[in-house]
């Protein structure tokens, strides 16, 4: 039980609450009785928020020792030693793994989803790695990025039963 609490911790299970936005396309369309609709719309919130989870693990594997030596940030799972930086490694893979995969299913219906995972996951990798981008643009892109990706990972489970699409 206690491994389960560090993972989710790792995992920031708690930041998901916002990755819901992406279930506002489905509410404003008048479909959200539709049941094969919200299982879509659920499938794009639980893979984008597994792939959250997986560049949480990746940006915290990265900032390992400088967030050991934050007064805060020294308590997350990687930084104290509580998730072994292997297991966090195999954790965030499995996590994007099965972001893509589900995410793949929503393709089917409209690539918009996966083209948004890839470039969501690429701006934060980008971000983690710290390549030369300014906190600045770093801030605009990411926040365009997000609306973007909102939107259409919402859009893509919707827009198909409009047009009749299976």
């Amino acid at each position: 039980m206690e491994k389960l609490s560090v993972i989710a911790k790792a995992l920031r299970v708690k930041h998901w609450l916002k990755n819901a936005l992406v279930l506002l396309p489905l509410i404003f369309s008048g479909q959200l009785f539709d049941l094969r609709i919200c299982a879509l719309a659920l499938c794009g919130f639980i893979g984008f928020s597994l792939m959250a989870s997986a560049i949480y693990l990746f940006n915290d594997i990265l900032d390992k020792n400088e967030d050991a030596l934050h007064p805060r940030k020294r308590m997350r799972p990687i930084a104290s030693g509580a998730l072994p930086i292997k297991e966090a490694v195999v954790l965030a893979l499995l996590l994007a793994i099965a972001s893509c995969i589900l995410t793949t299913c929503l393709a089917i219906r409209s690539g918009a989803s996966i083209a948004f995972l890839v470039f969501y996951g690429g701006i934060n990798v980008a971000y983690s790695i710290k390549l030369k981008i300014s906190p600045q643009s770093m801030s605009r892109s990411y926040r365009r990025a997000s609306l973007f990706g909102f939107s259409t990972v919402g859009l893509s489970a919707i827009l198909p039963s409009r047009h009749g699409s299976a």
